[in-house]
């Protein structure tokens, strides 16, 4: 890489945060109607509680904080109906732009993983994948998400930390919406 494009990368973390604040802000507003949907049609799903699920993950620096998403279960863990179609939809997860907006996450990164899985985190801290923000959605999410081995999303999360750019973001955003406006073989339900 030349020396303009090694400083043009390592300017991209900075204004990556306050694009990702920005976008998220304005996008957050924008979809107020489509959230009180949302939160109505949870409540009205019978969930037995709040129309938000929050859980604890992990992020930048390995430090833990609270995923926010749609509730998509009722008490006994089953899906429901409506949760079924935000999950489908990737619906279930605009909260988390609340998340990006507090500096937590980002639009394009790792997938940030459930505290309890131990081994991933090892293996994920010592290839450096928390030297950046988990995204909303990111390349393992593009590449097949659940379809692939831990391993194999390791490596593509090591794969987009070392090329981490504009335009690989830019790359992995446009994917992520063929993704979920496509067949659904590549995803669970959701980015």
């Amino acid at each position: 890489m030349s020396d303009t494009g090694r400083r043009g990368t390592a300017l991209w973390p900075p204004f990556k945060r306050a694009a990702d604040f920005a976008c998220a802000l304005i996008l957050s507003v924008i979809l107020i109607p489509l959230f009180a949907v949302v939160c109505a049609s949870v409540l009205l799903s019978r969930t037995g509680a709040g129309p938000f699920y929050t859980h604890e993950r992990v992020g930048l620096g390995g430090k833990v904080f609270r995923i926010v998403k749609f509730r998509t279960m009722d008490r006994e863990g089953k899906v429901t109906r409506t949760g079924a179609f935000l999950r489908r939809s990737g619906l279930d997860e605009l909260p988390q732009l609340w998340n990006i907006i507090a500096g937590d996450m980002s639009f394009v990164g790792p997938r940030p993983l459930d505290v309890e899985e131990t081994a991933m985190h090892a293996a994920r801290s010592g290839a450096g994948v928390y030297s950046v923000r988990p995204g909303l959605t990111g390349l393992a999410q593009i590449k097949g998400r659940d379809r692939l081995s831990d391993e194999d999303k390791l490596a593509y999360d090591i794969e987009y930390v070392e090329k981490t750019s504009p335009a690989t973001d830019a790359g992995i955003l446009f994917a992520t919406v063929r993704v979920l406006l496509g067949p659904n073989d590549n995803r669970e339900g959701k980015i």
